[in-house]
């Protein structure tokens, strides 16, 4: 299983475990996770034609950008509390928590609760 291949890589780091590594996280990335694969696709890239992990396809900084920040609960939405929020020139970075989850998002204007219910929709979210 990937998970295990990652724990051991962190506990015992080599450069040329590092290597085969990445490739396999990405050969389940793509296997698993949909809209990365799609991503793949459109790039006419695979774990097939990979062959150095410099190769794998990185993704954009507003596949990060989709989340919906709701008062009332629904579908795929967690409860979370507004840890902190800052004007950053053009507008607000939002940290939410919950537990040990910690979620940045942002707005173009401030939040005046604390709690909000973040959805993430299912096709929009990776976790690593």
């Amino acid at each position: 299983m990937i998970v295990e291949h990652v724990s051991h890589f962190l506990n015992a780091p080599d450069s040329e475990s590092f290597d085969e590594l990445a490739l396999a996280a990405f050969a389940w990335q793509v296997e698993h996770v949909e809209p990365y694969r799609r991503l793949c696709e459109r790039r006419g890239v695979s774990p097939q034609t990979v062959t150095d992990w410099r190769q794998v396809p990185l993704v954009p900084t507003a596949a990060y950008k989709t989340l919906t920040l709701a008062a009332a609960p629904g579908p795929n939405r967690i409860p979370m509390t507004l840890k902190t929020q800052m004007y950053i020139g053009e507008r607000w970075e939002l940290v939410f928590v919950k537990d040990a989850l910690s979620v940045r998002a942002y707005s173009a204007a401030p939040l005046d609760r604390e709690t909000c219910h973040v959805e993430f929709p299912p096709e929009a979210l990776w976790i690593f």
